[in-house]
């Protein structure tokens, strides 16, 4: 994930995700406590734009960061594909063994679906995600300015090195 909306959809992964193991106080992977019990839509909401699915900001992020990888070197955009997609093909791994798999703390089985409040904490972060996706210009205008800044400094920063290499010879 990058220009900024990897963070938004993992941090909401990560609000997802504790706002569901704090009702449960505790949930360690090694003990193989699961949620099978009831999905929440939220969870795999935001796993899924955090992997990319086209339509989230998380899709509009990785996009970009392969798409600026490449005009630079394509070699180091096949690497940062291949963290795409390991990184993807890890998350639903996660998600299939925390949703899916066997429920074996009893605390567990007492957890809830999801109330009206913590959907309507959760609404603002799904929408914000989705309008990302689907019309990211807003947030791109916002950040322009900074990234043409950073980039006019990489640029000086390298001409600086090329000449120290060359009056170096």
């Amino acid at each position: 994930p990058g220009a900024g909306t990897g963070n938004q959809t993992a941090g909401s992964t990560y609000k997802g995700a504790a706002a569901t193991v704090g009702a449960a106080q505790a949930l360690a992977m090694d003990s193989r406590a699961t949620l099978a019990r009831a999905p929440d839509a939220e969870f795999m909401f935001f796993m899924l734009a955090s992997v990319g699915l086209p339509g989230t900001g998380g899709f509009i992020g990785e996009f970009l960061v392969l798409l600026g990888a490449f005009q630079v070197n394509a070699w180091v955009c096949a690497l940062a594909a291949l963290g795409v997609i390991l990184g993807a093909a890890y998350m639903l791994y996660l998600y299939r063994r925390i949703i899916f798999g066997e429920l074996t703390k009893d605390a567990l089985k007492k957890i809830a679906d999801m109330s009206p409040r913590e959907w309507a904490v959760f609404a603002p972060l799904i929408i914000l995600t989705l309008w990302m996706g689907i019309y990211p210009l807003p947030f791109l205008d916002i950040m322009h300015v900074s990234v043409e800044n950073l980039l006019q400094q990489v640029q000086t920063a390298q001409a600086a090195a090329a000449n120290v290499t060359l009056a170096g010879r």
